[in-house]
């Protein structure tokens, strides 16, 4: 193929993306409690966010680990349930704080 001789214009993009403010710790007054404060700077900080993304897969294996043995009627072990017990203890004190807060 022979290469095309005509020059191709540049090609201008634009992109107009909804935008949001971007989310911030709630803003007290300067009655509020101060443990309230304390846990939205824990739950809005990204380490809890990541630890809490962690947790979720590590519960998604384990819930797998589960339904496998099951499946092949091998006795549970009881270190399995006493994990899956503990993130849903993590799990509801996580909503309960969320909820504390809002």
């Amino acid at each position: 193929r022979m290469p095309s001789k005509r020059m191709l214009a540049p090609i201008s993009l634009k992109s107009e993306f909804i935008m949001t403010k971007a989310t911030t710790v709630q803003e007290f007054d300067a009655g509020e409690d101060k443990f309230r404060r304390i846990v939205t700077k824990i739950l809005w900080h990204p380490i809890t966010g990541n630890c809490l993304g962690l947790l979720t897969l590590f519960d998604a294996y384990l819930s797998c680990a589960d339904i496998d043995r099951r499946a092949a009627n091998l006795p549970e072990p009881p270190w399995l349930s006493y994990s899956m017990d503990i993130c849903l203890a993590a799990y509801t004190v996580e909503y309960v704080m969320w909820c504390f807060v809002r």
